[in-house]
């Protein structure tokens, strides 16, 4: 049982309900980051000999880190603490890989974390349905939401929540094979997650079920207990029928029986694809090396003033999208092929309970990853690493190494060591950038004596923090625009790009001072811009009348 540790802080990620500014999710994947180093220290214990297979996703990995350094070096990843936490990614995945391997045949922990998958799913089931009634409002062991459509559970957001749930239903499977589960159990568990998906309004969660179902009828000969497939098609019917039927249902209760006409699932693309078109265009200017990992808003700034709508993404919300923007056409080319190559000789060689269950887990994320970005959660990335460590495990040959016990117990040790700085440093920044906003709107007074946090490593945090409390003004130095010019490109949040377009026009740069206020209109909204215009003419009149001159789009 070494990995209980492990197995209880994933399950915190899902469920803990604490999220803040700057980095909303922070505390969630903390507890994801400790969950597999506690894991991988329990395992090693268990072991004498630490073997390392040299497997195709390790050497990717490796390669990635490889990538990461020489973006930094060269600039193309700006920050520091960008490239860090980057690493610290590529780590946590080895470590999940490691894992996997480690336990080799022991067939005891895929049940484990099927079980703490499954029961994170209904849990997050039932706080999801407390959310949509209305009820508990003020529990603190649940995340508050004003509306009643598409809670997102703890998690906050719908897509992920439907993600977890169809793990879950992976889960479920996989345990009625395992622990041959009754059919009643099973069909009741069922329906709950059903209702949860219902409730999600997931699309991509409607795909990955539906994906997920077809995956359960062609490989149903791989299961030791084999359903016909009228049983797998009316779960596909029930959850199409659910997810029906929840929109008009929950918005009869709200409205106290008023019949409510036209209420459904929402089947529009939203701004995306036109995001998408954006950034197919910022990937033609860098086609060859591409803009950086973390580079799509940088991109997505480069032609924004050039379109009337928009949004301030910094994913692509498109992993293929993603890893062109990040490391250019040629090299997203060759990963795709090899990465699809590989897993379509796993898919292949799926003999086994457990390695259909690995692939029922990469489903849902595989498919939320083409309209969103799950793979960015250490929250996932941990479970899909487990289950490519279990396919990697059939049939793969590749080069073992004997790893010295001190070598691994100190780079284990030295990332705890890093993970609790990085927490640490973390907490101080956030109460920091609470303080940062009070005083940018003027409310309240900082304490006397109030110090700012010495950070080291989320560099990345710190000059957006910077760039929060700088003020704008006549005769400011080049290192304080190009701060601004760094904060804006990777943080485009309005406060910061407003105050890099007014330190732009004070300073000499009315023409990217424009550009940048065209940026800001296409991606917030005509509303948005429309205010900050009127502060801009404001000033005009009161303290800057050079910004007359200016013809503000």
């Amino acid at each position: 049982m070494n990995y209980v540790l492990g197995l209880s802080l994933l399950m915190c990620c899902f469920l803990q309900s604490f999220s803040a500014l700057p980095w909303r999710s922070a505390h969630s994947e903390l507890f994801a980051f400790f969950a597999v180093l506690a894991w991988a220290w329990g395992v090693a214990r268990r072991i004498g000999v630490f073997q390392v297979r040299l497997s195709s996703p390790i050497l990717v990995l490796l390669g990635l880190s490889v990538l990461i350094s020489i973006q930094y070096v060269s600039g193309q990843i700006e920050f520091g603490g960008d490239a860090i936490i980057l690493l610290l990614y590529v780590f946590l995945c080895i470590s999940a890989l490691l894992v996997a391997q480690w336990h080799g045949d022991d067939a005891v922990w895929p049940v484990a974390l099927a079980l703490a998958l499954l029961i994170t799913a209904l849990a997050s089931t039932l706080i999801a349905l407390t959310q949509a009634l209305g009820v508990w409002g003020e529990a603190g062991w649940i995340v508050q939401y004003s509306g009643f459509r598409r809670p997102g559970a703890n998690l906050g957001q719908p897509n992920h929540l439907a993600t977890l749930l169809v793990m879950g239903a992976a889960s479920l499977i996989y345990l009625n094979q395992r622990l041959s589960v009754s059919r009643p159990v099973t069909i009741l568990l069922s329906l709950v997650l059903f209702v949860g998906m219902g409730v999600a309004e997931s699309r991509t969660g409607l795909l990955s079920g539906l994906a997920l179902c077809f995956w359960w009828f062609a490989r149903r000969r791989v299961l030791v207990r084999a359903l016909y497939w009228p049983w797998i098609a009316t779960c596909a019917l029930a959850l199409i029928a659910i997810m029906w039927v929840w929109p008009p249902l929950i918005s009869h209760i709200h409205e106290a029986g008023t019949p409510q006409k036209g209420v459904t699932i929402n089947t529009s693309a939203g701004i995306r694809v036109e995001v998408w078109q954006q950034l197919w265009d910022a990937m033609w200017i860098k086609p060859w090396l591409g803009w950086g990992l973390r580079g799509v808003s940088t991109a997505l700034n480069a032609v924004q003033h050039n379109y009337v709508h928009s949004s301030p993404f910094t994913y692509a919300h498109n992993i293929i999208l993603d890893m062109m923007i990040g490391m250019g056409i040629p090299l997203t080319a060759l990963v795709v092929c090899a990465a699809s190559v590989w897993m379509w000789q796993q898919v292949r060689n799926v003999e086994t309970t457990r390695s259909w269950y690995a692939v029922g887990l990469l489903i849902p994320l595989g498919i939320h990853s083409l309209f969103e970005y799950p793979f960015a959660y250490a929250y996932f990335l941990v479970p899909a690493m487990l289950a490519i460590g279990m396919l990697g495990q059939q049939v793969e040959r590749s080069m073992t190494k004997i790893v010295s016990s001190r070598i691994l117990y100190g780079m284990f040790f030295l990332f705890g060591l890093v993970l609790v700085w990085l927490s640490v440093e973390y907490l101080n920044i956030e109460e920091d950038f609470r303080i940062a906003r009070f005083e940018s709107i003027n409310l309240g007074q900082t304490p006397a004596g109030y110090e700012q946090p010495n950070t080291l490593l989320l560099t990345q945090l710190k000059a957006m923090i910077a760039a929060t409390r700088t003020v704008p003004r006549p005769l400011m130095a080049a290192e304080e625009i190009d701060l601004l010019r760094a904060a804006t490109l990777r943080f485009p949040w309005v406060p910061v790009q407003n105050t890099y377009a007014l330190s732009l026009a004070l300073n000499g740069n009315s023409p990217e001072a424009i550009r940048q206020l065209k940026v800001l209109r296409a991606a917030h909204g005509e509303k948005v811009y429309e205010g900050v215009k009127a502060t801009w003419v404001e000033l005009a009149q009161t303290k800057f009348p050079q910004l007359k001159v200016l013809a503000l789009p």
